[in-house]
């Protein structure tokens, strides 16, 4: 996980670079000129990468080593819930580790609408979450 200092910089970094391709003050609201051109920022291209990367978990399409870091919540209780089958979150024992993607991961997938989750393809998640994320800018 990256440290919020170093986002907030590459975030003023691209905030920068967006106002200088659309020839606006330096002072323009950033989130239109986002939307417009279809550009994630920074903290939603890390989250977008994590969803990816959950959903080929969902698929079984990672390497079996990256599909062990997971466990079903099944696995905890027999509850016949809607999330039985979603990954859970490890037990973490030290704070830096709910930044990592071992814990984001799970948390971030349980946001998901199911819709979503039911992708039939790679490519149609991707588009459909960089869609849900920018229709919010």
């Amino acid at each position: 996980s990256m440290q919020k200092g170093n986002i907030r910089g590459l975030f003023k970094s691209q905030k920068k670079a967006i106002r200088s391709i659309q020839n606006v003050k330096s002072n323009t609201p950033t989130a239109p000129l986002f939307r417009n051109l279809k550009i994630l920022k920074i903290q939603d291209v890390i989250e977008f990468e994590i969803k990816k990367f959950m959903f080929l978990e969902s698929k079984n399409i990672l390497p079996k080593p990256l599909l062990d870091l997971f466990v079903p919540n099944m696995i905890h209780h027999n509850y016949n819930t809607r999330g039985r089958h979603d990954p859970r979150a490890p037990h973490r024992s030290y704070a830096p580790m709910d930044k990592s993607f071992l814990c984001q991961g799970p948390t971030l997938w349980s946001h998901l609408s199911q819709e979503l989750k039911s992708s039939p393809s790679i490519k149609s998640f991707c588009r459909r979450v960089k869609k849900n994320i920018i229709k919010d800018y």
